[in-house]
């Protein structure tokens, strides 16, 4: 049975101070930038306990004994990355769909105007380490997530031993220095909403060149005339990074161009269908 808690309470809504450690059936053990302080969030993000990491863990094994919850084993996991300035509910359109299609979405939720991409990494690795049972990965990635996926195979041994990658897709990867960003860190009052991944940002080496020897696909979304001053402003530019610029810059060994791009691109269903199709390669 599971512990009766004296207050059940819906957590606040501010994912940029809480880093996920862990994340299995919905459910995701959190830690707080400021304090420290781990929590238990189910499904519907309802604090479920609070404690070390330990505790927190503990208590998540009891509450999917009691609710049956169905913890993935052998299973394909899609493991998501936002990017800067975002939070995984960016997912949500996605992850109906690789639901709906045998896959098992995992969006992580990492505070990206607090930390740099090194300490974003580490919290990934922490996630792969603490999965359950052994699985095959694929990992997609959306704007600057790339670079939090180059940090992690940087490391000696990023992956769990138990752990098949398949695909890493990355959806409009960060390949160029954000002008926008290089101004605003110039100014102290935006300098700290920026934050350290900001500024990495802002230096972007165009002429670094990264390469692996893993399947890493690529997906561009035309960008429609607002999104085309957006990027003016933004990068200083109209024109999306060339095929080339991106299997230089990113080791994207297959790049697909989406003429349908909307407001959402996830949203997109010819996105969406080239997702799938880079999937089941």
């Amino acid at each position: 049975m599971v512990n009766k808690m004296k207050d059940y309470r819906f957590a606040i809504n501010n994912q940029r101070l809480w880093e996920d450690l862990f994340v299995c059936c919905g459910w995701r053990i959190q830690r707080n930038l400021s304090s420290g302080k781990k929590r238990l969030l189910d499904h519907w993000n309802v604090v479920r306990h609070e404690g070390n990491f330990n505790n927190c863990r503990e208590a998540f094994n009891r509450y999917a004994a009691a609710f049956e919850l169905k913890i993935p084993q052998n299973n394909h996991l899609i493991i998501m990355l936002h990017g800067y300035g975002q939070t995984a509910q960016i997912f949500r359109p996605l992850e109906k769909i690789l639901s709906s299609k045998g896959y098992v979405p995992i969006s992580v939720n990492y505070p990206s105007t607090r930390r740099n991409t090194k300490s974003h990494a580490v919290q990934l690795h922490t996630i792969l380490n603490n999965l359950p049972f052994p699985n095959d990965i694929s990992f997609i990635t959306y704007g600057a997530g790339n670079l939090i996926i180059e940090k992690l195979l940087q490391q000696k041994k990023p992956f769990p031993t138990s752990a098949h990658i398949i695909n890493i897709i990355e959806i409009n990867p960060a390949t160029r220095p954000n002008i926008l960003l290089r101004k605003l860190c110039r100014i102290k009052f935006f300098k700290s909403f920026c934050g350290m991944m900001g500024k990495e940002l802002s230096c972007r080496n165009c002429s670094q060149h990264f390469s692996s020897k893993l399947p890493i696909k690529g997906i561009i979304t035309k960008p429609k005339f607002l999104q085309k001053i957006t990027s003016l402003i933004t990068f200083g530019s109209i024109n999306p990074p060339t095929i080339d610029d991106l299997k230089k810059r990113c080791g994207i060994q297959e790049v697909i161009v989406i003429d349908e791009a909307s407001d959402s691109p996830l949203q997109s269903v010819p996105l969406q269908k080239t997702i799938l199709h880079f999937l089941k390669k």
